[in-house]
């Protein structure tokens, strides 16, 4: 067998999940479901999965010990080597069954790093993604070391000294620390670069990892940037000038999100988040072909307002409506598209209903250009609702120093001069009984 055949040889892994009995068992498949599809991604080979209910969450071993020495016994009939967990695991858990099955554990955030490394092309995304999996690591650097050792020296030999562990955190932290100058240095180029992108009308690709963001991306700009259907099938983000009469108009596909996203990941991908943060409308595309629409919606909407970009205007966009068979998909999609007035619904791949898009990004851009900025005092209690409901996507910002919300709105003459009255009567009064 030559290497080339040898890298076709896929690694054998158990995939291992515990939920809780009194929990939300839907939720705990859907992200069962999630973890089997990250494993493909990485080019694993699930030879079995080993779930199961507990009262409350083992602290020590993740798992009932039981169901623990079921899938030890498993591994060494079968010979697998490696156990995935469908969460993360803090260090004392991945130490304790790492010791105790003698296998390589691997948990959540690790098997998402590792997809990310997989994937990453540039330069820029190599670095990002070697950061992230430094920091994530070196927590559990000592489990990891012990791990080592075994591997490579057989079972009962003995590990690395202590000043062994000391130097290798020492280059850890060093790496680290110069890997970070190098993200803050980029934050600074990537910083100058957008300046010249003032001037435009920028509109981001947001949504869960796989739902078709790049395809769409693909479809409005007429290009032929990377699609598969897997998790993170890129990572850098993508962007292409369009023209619209006079506006110029630049769409940015960005890189999907994912529940659980390690922190690491959101702190390091800066470049990405800042396509995200500096964008004047995002469009929020939806895997609507596929089951936990609304908490996948949560996640990215999570992480949206964690890097606080959810003041900017969004659209929601349902993709592969092509996809949905069965009355209870259709029931469960009609129920939501009604908690979604502002949404469109597509299929990317079949371009069906694109032109609605188009469509909504004109109709945003004539809002765009009727922005106007109002002030409203925080007594004014029920205009500020009223602003809050009907522009709940509008820019808002709270003034400390005179105690009053300043809103950024894409409003009717008539409607903001109606505005207007009212705050110029309630000055008026303030005035009169000073």
């Amino acid at each position: 067998m030559n290497l080339r055949e040898e890298k076709k040889v896929l690694e054998r892994i158990v995939i291992v999940g515990s939920y809780l009995k009194n929990g939300n068992h839907q939720e705990f498949e859907d992200l069962l479901e999630e973890t089997k599809l990250l494993a493909k991604t990485a080019n694993l080979d699930t030879v079995n999965v080993f779930t199961q209910g507990l009262p409350k969450y083992k602290s020590d071993s993740y798992i009932g010990k039981g169901k623990l020495s079921e899938i030890n016994e498993y591994c060494k009939v079968y010979n697998v080597n490696t156990l995935v967990f469908v969460d993360n695991l803090t260090p004392s858990q991945a130490k304790f069954i790492s010791k105790y099955t003698l296998t390589n554990v691997v948990d959540r955030t690790e098997l998402i790093l590792s997809i990310f490394a997989m994937h990453a092309r540039t330069s820029i995304s190599k670095m990002q993604v070697e950061l992230a999996q430094l920091e994530y690591s070196y927590s559990k650097l000592r489990n990891l070391w012990q791990h080592f050792s075994r591997i490579v020296g057989g079972v009962g030999t003995k590990g690395p000294g202590e000043s062994q562990l000391e130097i290798d955190r020492r280059l850890v932290q060093k790496r680290i620390s110069f890997l970070k100058d190098k993200v803050n240095t980029l934050k600074k180029v990537t910083h100058e670069q957008r300046k010249n992108r003032e001037n435009f009308f920028k509109i981001a690709l947001v949504g869960y990892t796989n739902a078709g963001k790049s395809t769409l991306f693909n479809t409005l700009t007429k290009s032929d940037i990377y699609v598969a259907d897997e998790l993170f099938a890129t990572l850098d983000s993508k962007s292409k000038i369009l023209f619209n009469n006079e506006t110029k108009i630049i769409l940015t596909d960005t890189v999907g999100f994912i529940r659980n996203i390690p922190t690491t990941l959101v702190s390091s991908f800066h470049s990405t988040l800042t396509d995200v943060i500096d964008a004047d409308l995002l469009l929020h595309v939806v895997d609507a072909s596929q089951s936990g629409i609304e908490a996948r919606i949560h996640e990215v909407n999570k992480v949206i307002k964690d890097i606080h970009a959810d003041d900017i205007p969004k659209i929601m966009v349902f993709n592969k409506i092509d996809a949905i068979e069965g009355i209870t998909s259709k029931f469960l999609l009609k129920s939501i598209s009604l908690s979604y007035n502002n949404s469109i619904y597509i299929s990317a791949r079949n371009k069906t209903n694109i032109a609605a898009i188009t469509a909504k990004i004109q109709e945003m851009l004539r809002l765009k250009n009727n922005e106007k900025k109002i002030t409203i005092p925080i007594e004014l209690k029920s205009l500020i609702s009223f602003l809050d409901k009907k522009y709940s996507g509008s820019k808002k910002l709270y003034l400390e120093e005179n105690e009053s919300y300043e809103y950024t709105l894409s409003i009717s003459e008539s409607e903001f001069a109606e505005i207007k009255k009212q705050i110029d009567k309630y000055h008026e009064l303030q005035f009169i009984n000073s």
